[in-house]
């Protein structure tokens, strides 16, 4: 080939060279933009909000979630990974643990921190001994073991002599025969967690007295003695045989101080109310209700308790019957006609404003049986006619979703669901089960649907978030939802790979 002959091939394969040198710089040009756009995308904004604690959200979510700020864990002074993350009085607490093997106890920190500025702030560190205790959040404290530790700034405030048995127990007829502790509340904040809202005054312990039991059965005898927050022994209850069942505490709410007292009736499988106990000195007093009655058709109003009774033996002609906390009878009204399902208010959950859950007064109640109308709360939840659980309605709303044909149908939401505080929005924590998790549920996502409506929103996916915790009204602290894919993790997506 004469050199007249390559310099025209090459002269006419500079225009593809230069094509191809041009693609394959809009290329990484466009791929740069990419990884910007995303870092730009998801960059931490900040908070700047009115740092409003509440159990509730703002309606502003609505508009969708952003990434006010993220965590590593060298900034939250852990290698150990987060488990949960809880409110108290204010104050993001956070429990760290590690697995550990079987014959030996996990360990767990407990960190505090403050996110009302811009950015947050690590106030303290604690470390448990035993990370598979159960934690009491109690008032602006938690119970860890022996310890009590205030949330705003991590100071021990009491040490137990005792420490309160790690098992929850709803009443203290339960199988096997171990102390547990019953706090009012045997619910979780959500299924799975190790906290656990104490709604007493004090903690009961209650154990077989005999301990020679290895099962309970009705006429075994308990020993229930009270704590206070500060560790120190309130008082001590034995239970009482009558009519050959023991009659003990049952976790009911607390109204001006008093619990309801029964029995496990076996047949129905239910607890039957046998009487009132004083959680202040644990005096017990019979009080005028009926025998047998069901101690679940009790319903506790701030002021008393309310049932319902009849002279009629087919309760064709029911009253309303108010109890003082104690169960003397205070007053009777007639049962009017076309008055709200019974069992509807019984399982009502109402909050105020700040997010905090209500409990009316007993002419309250009654007046929202007479007229369907609920004038005391802004925000009342009910679960549909199915259920006692789930949440069917908001403020007197049926709650709706979207089929597969695009048409609107009446739905139920999970009654961990977390809701805007004028009810437009329900936040729904969509679970699965696993078989690697002891079939504990694992939040895969929140999807944000509008209230009644049910039409999807946003999801906290698009942020890269999951199993949201709302801290204040317009700030949710959630778990990153790292993707799988290294090529994703590459572009820079969020969460970014450092986040915990």
């Amino acid at each position: 080939m004469t050199l007249s002959n390559t310099l025209t091939s090459w002269r006419k394969s500079l225009p593809t060279i230069l094509r191809r040198l041009a693609i394959a710089l809009a290329v990484a040009l466009v791929s740069a933009l990419a990884v910007g756009t995303s870092w730009l995308m998801h960059r931490p904004v900040g908070y700047s909000g009115d740092a409003h604690a509440s159990s509730l959200i703002s309606p502003d979510f609505a508009s969708g979630f952003d990434v006010a700020w993220e965590m590593t864990s060298a900034e939250l002074g852990t290698d150990a990974p987060i488990r949960e993350i809880v409110n108290v009085d204010g104050t993001a607490v956070i429990f760290a643990s590690s697995l550990a093997s079987s014959d030996d106890p996990l360990s767990g920190t407990l960190i505090g921190i403050d996110a009302s500025g811009r950015t947050p702030t690590v106030l303290w560190r604690h470390d448990i001994h035993n990370g598979n205790m159960n934690l009491l959040i109690w008032e602006d404290s938690i119970v860890a073991g022996d310890e009590t530790i205030r949330a705003a700034d991590g100071a021990v405030t009491a040490t137990w002599e005792t420490p309160l048995p790690t098992t929850m127990r709803f009443g203290y007829y339960a199988n096997p025969a171990v102390p547990a502790t019953l706090v009012g509340n045997v619910q979780p904040i959500r299924e799975g967690s190790r906290f656990v809202q104490v709604t007493w005054p004090v903690a009961l312990v209650c154990a077989p007295t005999d301990t020679r039991y290895l099962y309970v059965g009705p006429t075994t005898e308990f020993t229930c003695t009270a704590w206070h927050k500060d560790g120190s022994q309130a008082w001590s209850y034995v239970t009482s045989t009558e009519k050959d069942h023991q009659r003990g505490p049952i976790p009911t709410p607390a109204v001006n101080g008093y619990i309801l007292v029964g029995h496990l009736n076996q047949e129905y499988r239910r607890y039957d109310a046998d009487g009132f106990l004083n959680l202040a000195d644990g005096t017990y007093t019979r009080g005028d209700t009926q025998d047998g009655i069901n101690a679940s058709t009790l319903f506790p109003a701030s002021d008393g308790w309310i049932g319902t009774a009849s002279s009629d033996p087919y309760w064709q002609d029911q009253e309303f019957v108010v109890y003082n906390p104690d169960g003397t009878e205070r007053e009777r009204t007639a049962r009017s006609v076309g008055s709200r399902d019974w069992l509807r208010i019984l399982h009502m959950t109402c909050w105020d404003t700040t997010g905090h859950i209500i409990t009316p007064t007993a002419e309250q109640a009654l007046e929202t049986l007479r007229s369907e109308e609920v004038s005391w709360a802004p925000l009342c939840t009910q679960p549909p006619t199915y259920s006692e659980t789930d949440i069917g309605f908001i403020n007197g709303r049926p709650l709706m979703s979207t089929n597969e044909d695009g048409s609107p149908e009446t739905d139920s939401y999970p009654d961990d669901s977390i809701l805007a505080s004028d009810g437009s929005l329900i936040l729904y924590p969509a679970s699965t089960w696993t078989a690697d998790t002891s079939r504990q549920a694992v939040s895969l996502s929140q999807p944000l649907y509008s209230a009644p409506e049910g039409v999807l929103l946003s999801n906290l996916t698009e942020v890269g978030a999951y199993g949201a915790t709302p801290l204040y009204d317009d700030l949710l602290i959630a778990k990153p939802k790292h993707p799988n894919s290294s090529w994703h993790r590459y572009l820079g997506t969020y969460p970014h790979s450092d986040t915990v």
